[in-house]
């Protein structure tokens, strides 16, 4: 090997003249990211000093040419003349004020090595960030300053080279320095503590330094007759040869770890960067610097053993959390239904009051459960959202509704405000809204003493598929200190959190909001002023309906004399949905067991007389309620009756399992009056005859505009439906100018009723009304007239997105004006429509 050596001096001098600032800036480069990754962190920097600023030389994943000798990230690496290890810079006082920290890449963790000439004079320093605090071990602070110890060395190296190359022509003395500077490097080369390699195509070591033989066990007669294969264990033999193969024929860096064997047997895992030497058009040769990282290598085999006992500790605790939430509910599910029936009854004042505050606390601990359960799953990753159609509105109004019982307690007022055109449905997570809303409405109530809550829901935007909405729930309490907000919603965080605290709580309800508004996709934030109170904000997006879809347009006279058939395992649950479902006038039967349901659901079709919707448990005893869902859905005779499943509240399903196998909706238990009634209501206007199908989907099938100059006024009865009495104003006008007279009600019910009383040959109907909206009130006529559809009727609306001229057809209406109406617009819809309803009239019979 020295023989070789030295045979070859005259072409090692050209090929360094040829290793110029290419190959230094690429080693730099490499090295720079070597420290990034045996110090674990994602930012490194080599910068050298230059009068007032650090010059960045090479960089690794943080793209900046310079940083500020006055700086603590540069002059404390020049007073210190060692290795700097700062592990959380917002706790240094030094550091904890730097722009760096406060602002821009927010560095937490900051350690840096300095580099000396032959002075001793500190020239510059490698340094490695991180955004997050770190603990720096030990024998990273030795890799650092080995690290920076080769840069060193390599840009004295290059510096040489450099000079070489200037003073080539000055013959003799150019040798001295070539002499001088291979010494030097050969000194280098055989003093550092790394494994440095040159090795050619074959395999063959060209040359490898001291640490190498020594470190392997290996005499410098050993390595002549070996290859680098030869020091590669076997099990890792294979894949090193298919790396350096690479390289060689790409002519490209790469980056390896592998494992050698020392003479004595003993392992040592290595890594290192096969950097090829191309001359020409072919790869020559490839320099490698292997480090040692053994140790490395057994501490994060050690971590990852501590990390996987931390993590089934985690599961393990989350499974207990999840056992005993499920164990305690089962209990409360009772005690929160047998309250809610007990109130409903014929009971004095007094046991109206008890009965309520029992329920109220009940609710309370279920409640805090919840939020545990939610907390359990929300670690575990098991949370999902579960999509279903609802309506916005009345979600909104019923929860507000059952809160202000408990403001009612401390005399405070809850009112809501829905600003805007909302829609009739809405396809979301509407068990996760109302925790939200729940939630945030509880925690107004708390911290609010006096005065009053305001609930606010506005349209904030739309996409193509979704409609974003914000909720706001502001009230006049306390309000939160600002250096208090940051941590507001972490969990088990309080505001007051000493002993003798006014509130009581566990610190879960703000943070499993959030946690659940980010699951929907959505922000949450809070603006507070202390005294005067808080705003809680948050916005979701809900899924918008297809255009041809019908409303929801079911109420209890839709549901009255429905046929419903029930499986539920609970004595006490069957209890209490029987008392809702005959409250609204449905048909109710209870089977105990899957088998007995088949039987009934499948006797009673074949009558002619089929269940209209099956309540399943989703437990039931002897059938899972998936699996039974597909068994009715698969029987052709069976295949209309609509399917809800009984869950457990805060038991996850797959929506997309269940939605295939056909199950309408869900609800929890214990069920809610109000979200058993949504569920119900939602399944029956998925269901309701084709009657209140549209005549006229597409436009171009609309009838031709006749005139009204040869119809007489007096033989047309037309009905407007408007609650606004300036609207009512203005449209009776603009009738009256072309001849034409109206009579007036001002909600969706009157329309039904004056329809039922007389005959109208033409209504002119408002959407969105109180008591019954236009949409519900087009289906009830529409579903009362049958096949014998005579009325005419015309959405006029302010609603004017893309979408609201389907959903006006879709629900039965004829046609469609959108507000501010004009007379001309309304003469134009006229002009459509009556001379078909005087032909209609003066044709013989």
């Amino acid at each position: 090997m020295e023989d070789q050596h030295k045979g070859g001096s005259a072409s090692s001098a050209a090929s360094d003249r040829e290793w110029g600032r290419a190959d230094v800036e690429r080693s730099c480069e490499g090295l720079t990211r070597l420290a990034a990754i045996l110090c674990g962190t994602p930012v490194a920097l080599l910068g050298l000093f230059e009068s007032n600023r650090q010059k960045i030389r090479s960089n690794y994943r943080w793209a900046v040419r310079e940083l500020p000798l006055d700086s603590p990230f540069s002059y404390s690496v020049i007073e210190k003349k060692d290795v700097v290890v700062v592990p959380d810079t917002a706790a240094d006082e030094t550091f904890a004020s730097q722009t760096l920290v406060t602002a821009g890449p927010r560095v937490r963790f900051f350690a840096s090595a300095p580099m000396f000439d032959r002075t001793g004079r500190v020239i510059g320093c490698l340094s490695v960030f991180d955004q997050g605090p770190k603990d720096f071990q030990p024998h990273q602070i030795e890799s650092l300053k080995a690290l920076a110890r080769q840069v060193t060395a390599l840009l004295d190296l290059a510096d040489a080279v450099s000079q070489l190359e200037s003073q080539l022509e000055s013959g003799e003395r150019a040798r001295e320095e070539l002499k001088e500077i291979e010494e030097r490097a050969r000194d280098l080369f055989e003093n550092a503590d790394d494994f440095i390699m040159s090795i050619l195509s074959d395999g063959t070591l060209l040359h490898v330094n001291r640490a190498t033989t020594e470190a392997l066990s290996y005499s410098r007669a050993d390595v002549a007759k070996m290859s680098i294969f030869d020091f590669v264990h076997p099990d890792s033999r294979g894949e090193f040869i298919k790396k350096f193969r690479e390289v060689m024929s790409s002519g490209t860096t790469r980056k390896v770890e592998t494992v050698f064997l020392s003479g004595s047997g003993h392992r040592r895992t290595v890594d290192g960067t096969l950097i090829p030497k191309v001359l020409g058009d072919r790869t020559a040769m490839i320099r490698v610097i292997f480090r040692d990282i053994s140790d490395r290598k057994r501490i994060e085999t050690e971590l990852g053993r501590a990390r996987d006992a931390a993590l089934e500790s985690a599961r393990v605790k989350s499974q207990f959390l999840t056992n005993v939430t499920h164990e305690v509910r089962t209990p409360m599910n009772v005690i929160v239904g047998m309250l809610d029936l007990l109130q409903k009854t014929e009971i004095s004042s007094d046991q109206r009051d008890y009965t309520q505050t029992a329920l109220a606390s009940a609710e309370s601990l279920l409640a805090t459960i919840n939020n545990i359960l939610h907390v359990s799953n929300l670690e575990s990753g098991s949370l999902s959202i579960m999509t279903a159609d609802f309506d916005l509105r009345g979600t909104a109004e019923r929860i507000v509704e059952v809160m202000k019982v408990m403001a009612s307690e401390k005399d405070l007022e809850i009112d809501l405000t829905l600003e805007g055109e909302i829609p009739t449905v809405l396809r979301g997570d509407v068990a996760r809204l109302r925790q939200i809303l729940t939630n945030l409405l509880t925690n107004a109530i708390k911290f609010t003493h006096k005065g009053s809550i305001h609930v606010r829901v506005a349209w904030e935007r739309e996409t193509e598929n979704h409609l974003f909405f914000r909720f706001e729930v502001e009230d006049t309490g306390e309000g939160i200190p600002e250096e208090k907000i940051p941590r507001l919603f972490e969990p088990f965080f309080q505001v007051d959190s000493s002993a003798k605290r006014d509130f009581s709580g566990m610190g879960l309800g703000l943070a499993t909001t959030r946690q659940l508004v980010e699951l929907m996709d959505g922000a949450i934030g809070v603006e507070s002023e202390v005294d005067k109170g808080s705003t809680f904000w948050f916005t979701v997006p809900f899924e918008k309906r297809v255009a041809h879809a019908m409303v929801v347009a079911a109420r209890k006279s839709s549901l009255s004399g429905m046929r419903v058939i029930v499986l539920d395992r609970s004595e006490t649950s069957r209890k209490i949905i029987t008392q809702y479902l005959e409250v609204w006038g449905i048909r109710v039967r209870f089977e105990t067991t899957a088998d007995n349901l088949m039987e009934r659901l499948r006797g009673d079709a074949a009558l002619g007389d089929p269940y209209r919707v099956a309540i399943l448990d989703l437990h039931s005893p002897d059938r899972n309620g998936v699996a039974l869902t597909k068994e009715i859905k698969d029987n052709p005779s069976l295949a209309a009756t609509s399917i809800i499943l009984l869950t457990s509240l805060g038991e996850e399903l797959n929506d997309e399992q269940i939605r295939a196998v056909g199950v309408s909706a869900y609800c929890a238990k214990p069920v809610e009056q109000a979200e058993l009634f949504d569920c119900l209501t939602a399944v029956v206007a998925k269901s309701l005859p084709q009657a209140g199908q549209p005549t006229f989907q597409d436009p171009q099938q609309l009838p031709k505009v006749g005139s009204l100059k040869d119809i007489d006024p007096a033989s047309v009865r037309i009905l407007l439906a408007e609650d606004k009495p300036l609207n009512q104003k203005l449209t009776l006008n603009q009738l009256r100018n072309l001849g034409f007279t109206a009579d007036v009600v001002s909600n969706g019910r009157e329309v039904v009723e004056g329809m039922a009383a007389q005959p109208y040959d033409l209504v002119l109907m408002d959407c969105q009304m109180p008591e019954m909206d236009g949409y519900e009130a087009t289906m009830e006529i529409r579903k009362r007239e049958g096949r014998n559809r005579r009325t005419k009727i015309v959405a006029m609306t302010a609603n004017a997105r893309e979408g609201d001229r389907e959903r006006c057809l879709s629900s039965g209406m004829d046609d469609y004006l959108s507000k501010p109406v004009k007379q001309d617009d309304l003469a134009m819809v006229l002009a459509r429509w009556l001379p078909e309803v005087v032909n209609r009239k003066t044709a013989p019979h």
